[in-house]
């Protein structure tokens, strides 16, 4: 898996790194540095089975992660692909950058709309 992520151009520094934002959401990122944020997911796959494909919700996680740790748009945003079914098989799946604006997007509205259904305003302490 080293040599996948390696090919994938990802220099990884923190795992398991939790945030709290202001704007009232947090998370639990599996791995990340400066250059790239990386979410882990595993599913049953093989190496003549078509490449496993990131749904939306998991680009917005993502993006969500990287604004929730401070870093700025160049951050690059990956799935890793862990097949439950042939061990040491993983899939990256790198996102385009305008993917990951939309996906940033998507969520704040998504995150602004179940706000104004809870009557929820964050604290900022």
């Amino acid at each position: 898996m080293e040599a996948d992520l390696a090919l994938a151009g990802c220099r990884v520094g923190v795992a398991e790194n939790s945030f709290c934002h202001v704007k009232g959401y947090g998370g639990k990122v599996d791995l990340h540095s400066k250059d790239v944020v990386i979410d882990f997911k595993t599913k049953d796959f093989g190496p003549d089975d078509k490449p496993p494909r990131a749904f939306p919700e998991q680009i917005m996680q993502l993006a969500a992660y990287r604004v929730g740790l401070g870093l700025d748009a160049h951050t690059e945003l990956a799935n890793v692909y862990v097949s439950r079914s042939h061990p040491w098989l993983v899939h990256v799946v790198r996102h385009k950058p305008a993917d990951a604006l939309h996906a940033e997007k998507s969520f704040f509205a998504i995150l602004n709309t179940w706000q104004i259904l809870k009557d929820y305003t964050p604290e900022v302490m």
